[in-house]
């Protein structure tokens, strides 16, 4: 095993197993800005993959949806699957701004972000 800069063992599993070989979420329409929120409920069925905790544990506050796939360390596709997953069992719910238009204050927000970085 290889160290993962963290001083922790580096994730040896791959994407699509994460995500039982799925590669397109239940609902299409989790875009990269869509707002996520943990419901509080708890899971009736078996116990939620570690993935499926973690993004749980992020969306106790709402996160974009690109912002917990950052969080987490996993790729914006296996966020958007297991985000959908999550939705359909009740556990978090998604809200999406449908506007074509892009707001200008969000945007610099967005750029001041990144020039931090």
């Amino acid at each position: 095993m290889t160290d993962n800069g963290n001083g922790g063992p580096a994730r040896l599993v791959r994407p699509y197993v994460m995500t039982g070989g799925r590669t397109n979420p239940a609902a299409p329409d989790l875009r990269l800005e869509t707002m996520v929120r943990a419901t509080g409920r708890s899971r009736s069925g078996p116990t939620p993959s570690a993935e499926a905790r973690a993004i749980l544990e992020l969306c106790r506050e709402p996160s974009s949806l690109v912002e917990i796939s950052a969080r987490a360390r996993l790729p914006v596709g296996v966020t958007r699957v297991l985000v959908a997953d999550l939705a359909a069992e009740g556990l978090v719910e998604t809200a999406s701004q449908q506007s074509d238009r892009h707001d200008v204050a969000f945007l610099q927000k967005v750029l001041d972000g990144i020039r931090e970085l």
